[in-house]
């Protein structure tokens, strides 16, 4: 028998990890005071399995009996303890002892101030890549163009998901979707005020969605990477001299690497910095200038399918949207004229070609009825369909693929906890009700919550 995993429940998405079968490593639980263990089965007749717990460096002892390949350990903050199992048949004699699992050490949550900053051995700052200081300036750095992960997609299994939020403990939960039921629900630690979610993105290009947290009082961010359903590593951006007065604008993957980055946008407008992502380093840091300081970025859509995003810019006194690409700063180029009432909503791929597009709303009598508007790199035309919301109250969350068909969904949340998703088809969206309701809960999104 070899090959522990565990789920450890409370935990920061669910932390299911592949255990090495040494106790010199070390697992860190934050927040939490149960795991559940699984392991590989035992060859031949078994009957159960034995499991074996160390303690805080003590002698390992008998903790109980398991019938299946899995065991819940409940314990205190601060413990540490590794597991052993050993295989029984029907006269109750126990087989080999396994080499014990990695150990576990379950941490009290942590401080509201800041979130946990693990070490990431695999996420390290490349001098020669520009440094990640605030004000840094030049060309965005290079990289291996990459599929672009799904969006709000935390476990890697192609679906978009769905992650709570309870504005007054800040308690998380993550729903994992399989269309718009709910296969699967884990809790998820604590962070209460003055931290909100961001706009979620795959930071690290492992294909699975990060956590970004804000710190509202300081504008800080912090960034937590999700790999296999854990959050692997966490630390807080160098953004030197950030104020909660600036805002996340948007994310995308402006050089093309595979791994999403942040627009910042200046309080005093006009102004992006774009923030080039490795994980929870910055690789670097330019600078963007809007057509005019009456201009705001709006989206960062793939408009043209090349894996890096464009910045699409939004006029405040005639709502013109003009294109430009992060590659030929400075070149904005028209979109959309006159786009009347309409704005933008978010950008995704609705067509399936490759290339992201637009879902636009317009309001009207306290509803919204929504279109989209495809892309070809400079140009933007109706895909044919309008579609409304049910009724007032309802936000828009973001596009996600909740059915893995490559075609973005529209999700919302109404005032009552419903939430619906609008799966795309050639023909428009067809709705659908997620099979739970949210209750207090806020759903992540693409807006901050």
């Amino acid at each position: 028998m070899a090959g522990f995993r565990a789920t450890a429940l409370g935990a920061a998405l669910g932390l299911i990890a592949a255990f090495p079968t040494t106790a010199q490593q070390q697992i860190d639980l934050f927040g939490v005071t149960s795991a559940t263990l699984e392991w590989s089965p035992a060859s031949g007749p078994v009957s159960g399995y034995y499991v074996i717990v160390a303690r805080n460096g003590g002698a390992p002892s008998l903790q109980g009996v398991a019938a299946q390949t899995r065991t819940t350990l409940d314990s205190s903050y601060g413990d540490v303890v590794s597991v052993q199992v050993a295989a029984f048949g029907e006269s109750g004699v126990a087989g080999p002892v396994s080499a014990p699992s990695a150990s576990i050490r379950f941490n009290p949550p942590p401080p509201s101030s800041e979130p946990p900053p693990p070490d990431d051995p695999d996420t390290t700052t490349d001098p020669d890549d520009g440094g990640g200081g605030a004000g840094g300036s030049g060309d965005p750095p290079g990289g291996t163009p990459a599929a672009a992960a799904i969006r709000f997609d935390w476990n890697g299994d192609g679906f978009s998901d769905l992650l709570l939020r309870d504005p007054s403990s800040g308690a998380l939960s993550l729903w994992k979707m399989q269309g718009n039921q709910v296969a699967e629900r884990v809790s998820v630690t604590n962070l209460p005020a003055p931290w909100t979610l961001e706009d979620p993105g795959d930071f690290d290009g492992d294909g699975t969605a990060d956590i970004l947290w804000r710190n509202a009082s300081t504008g800080q961010l912090s960034v937590w990477l999700v790999r296999a359903d854990a959050v692997a590593s966490g630390a807080t951006l160098d953004l030197g001299a950030l104020t909660s007065e600036w805002t996340v604008a948007g994310r995308g993957d402006f050089d093309g690497d595979g791994r999403e980055d942040l627009a910042l946008a200046s309080p005093q407008g006009g102004v992006v910095d774009l923030v080039f992502m490795n994980g929870t380093a910055i690789a670097a840091r330019v600078s963007r200038n809007a057509p005019s300081d009456r201009w705001r970025l709006v989206a960062t859509p793939d408009a043209d399918g090349d894996g890096a995003a464009e910045l699409l810019w939004q006029n405040l006194d005639s709502h013109a949207l003009a294109i430009e690409s992060t590659s030929a700063p400075g070149r904005s180029t028209p979109l959309v004229a006159q786009p009347g009432a309409w704005r933008v909503l978010g950008a995704g791929d609705l067509d399936g070609n490759g290339r992201d597009d637009l879902l636009v709303g317009l309001p009207h009598k306290g509803q919204m009825i929504v279109d989209a508007w495809v892309l070809d790199g400079g140009r933007a035309q109706s895909a044919g369909w309008q579609a409304m919301t049910g009724s007032s109250g309802w936000s828009y969350r973001g596009l996600g693929d909740f059915d893995g068909d490559g075609l973005a969904d529209a999700f919302w949340h109404d005032r009552g906890g419903l939430v619906e998703i609008w799966f795309t088809t050639p023909g428009g969206p067809e709705p659908a009700f997620v099979s739970e309701t949210t209750r207090n809960n806020l759903v992540a999104g693409d807006a901050v919550d």
